[in-house]
């Protein structure tokens, strides 16, 4: 069977789709934040602050279910019957833990003003959170768009090789005939 490298194109290729996955998906999860921002365009006396915006904790939310959605998404793809016990329990650990830690910064901004919390700080969390959920992200959906591509690369293999016995017997046939009745 033949075995085509992983070039950097193909690298290259992977990586961009699994950063287009998680724009796309961080736009979806923030269409909320859009419609808010559209409507505060349009009626001036109802502002909306970058303050309340981050309080409110969208990215927080946004961050979590990608980061949540991935292992179900990886499981339900293609399992992880192939990966090592320890790297699996990290696999699902890792998820939970953003869940808790973004469940635990609402939970202490919710109600609150950004004057009675430590703003920054809570901007610099938030941006944390969203880097480490985007590195996630990329690694699983890396790892996905790498085991998709070997599946087709075998497939193609086996399609080639389908394709010369059929050839092949094609041949033998033609060779073989007795009687030809033209």
């Amino acid at each position: 069977m033949m075995n085509y490298p992983m070039t950097s194109k193909r690298i290259a290729s992977m990586l961009w789709n699994s950063v287009f996955w998680f724009i796309t998906i961080f736009f979806c999860g923030l269409f909320q934040v859009v419609v808010v921002l559209g409507i505060n365009l349009m009626e001036p006396s109802n502002k909306v602050t970058f303050e309340q915006l981050i309080m409110d904790g969208p990215l927080l939310f946004v961050s979590a279910t990608i980061v949540s959605s991935l292992p179900i998404d990886y499981y339900l793809s293609q399992g992880v019957s192939h990966m090592n016990k320890n790297i699996r329990f990290l696999f699902f650990l890792f998820p939970g833990i953003i869940i808790f830690a973004c469940v635990l910064i609402f939970t202490f901004c919710y109600g609150k003003s950004p004057q009675e919390v430590e703003f920054e700080n809570i901007v610099y969390i938030h941006l944390g959170i969203f880097i480490v959920a985007f590195l996630y992200s990329i690694i699983v959906k890396l790892d996905t768009f790498r085991t998709l591509q070997q599946i087709n690369d075998r497939l193609s293999s086996f399609k080639l090789i389908i394709k010369y016995k059929r050839y092949r017997v094609f041949l033998y046939s033609l060779n073989n005939r007795k009687g030809d009745h033209r």
